[in-house]
């Protein structure tokens, strides 16, 4: 557990007090019932502890295996994995790109891009053949899904940018369009992107 774990305060939580492993197992789903998420951080994991109190059968409880730690993060609502089509227009660059990425919670309302063909937070360039140094895109949206800002993560760079007319997301297809430039030149230093949600990330 990260340095950010928080204990889920148990208010909020349910959980069976009996759970029943098949005979010839060793692994059991334990179904967790969040009762609400509003006080919750989208920036932090949240730590559930159990404790295997008894057994059936006349069976040992193993004294190292005996306490669990389930570990709960939050997504908001553009989190998931994504089919990323676009291009960017820097010359040398500019070769259309057609990827699946993920975008990561980064906040209560923004995600990052993560690229899982180089398993690596980074914006796919060149027809998927680069991508720009060690840092990615950070989207930020308003509560009518425009995107406000974005900026590099999880690295900070000093490359001024800007978001273009016609960035937001469409709750209605789950798409992300994303218009935006930097070093104040959208003549060369661009992106055009179109994210497509394709589900829930792992």
């Amino acid at each position: 557990s990260g340095a950010n774990m928080q204990v889920m305060p148990s208010n909020l939580y349910s959980l069976p007090l009996t759970v029943t492993i098949p005979a010839g197992e060793t692994l059991v789903r334990v179904p967790v019932t969040v009762t609400s998420t509003n006080t919750l951080s989208s920036t932090a994991t949240y730590g559930i502890g159990i404790t295997i109190s008894s057994v059936d059968g006349g069976l040992l409880i193993a004294e190292n295996q005996k306490n669990l730690l389930i570990e709960i993060a939050i997504k908001n609502k553009w989190d998931g994995r994504y089919r990323l089509r676009g291009y960017h227009n820097r010359p040398g660059l500019s070769a259309p790109y057609n990827e699946e990425v993920y975008m990561i919670t980064s906040g209560a309302n923004s995600v990052n891009m993560w690229w899982p063909a180089l398993g690596a937070f980074a914006h796919p360039l060149n027809g998927g053949a680069t991508y720009y140094g060690s840092f990615t895109h950070n989207y930020y949206f308003n509560s009518s899904d425009v995107i406000t800002a974005w900026d590099w993560t999880p690295y900070a760079t000093t490359l001024p940018v800007a978001v273009g007319p016609g960035s937001r997301y469409d709750p209605a297809t789950k798409i992300i369009y994303f218009y935006g430039w930097y070093n104040n030149n959208p003549g060369a230093r661009a992106f055009f992107d179109t994210l497509t949600y394709l589900g829930p990330r792992p």
